[in-house]
């Protein structure tokens, strides 16, 4: 078994959780919102590197849909 150690994201989950409690959808719009700006900055990232419009919306939209940055 191999260890991984995230420490950001437990402490992440004890402050929706007081926020939230048992509403999943607080969790859901939240979780939401941090995905889209991950997106944008990614988006951001790279047409800063790129110059290319394009290649920056398609790498974000990619980065959106690709499960492997997914908690659970």
């Amino acid at each position: 078994p191999r260890l991984i150690v995230r420490p950001v994201i437990v402490p992440f989950f004890a402050i929706q959780f007081y926020f939230f409690q048992e509403n999943p959808l607080g969790y859901h719009l939240l979780n939401a919102f941090f995905e889209f700006a991950a997106a944008a900055f990614s988006y951001l990232a790279i047409k800063q590197i790129s110059k290319s419009r394009t290649l920056a919306l398609l790498s974000a939209l990619l980065f959106m849909v690709y499960p492997s940055h997914d908690v659970t």
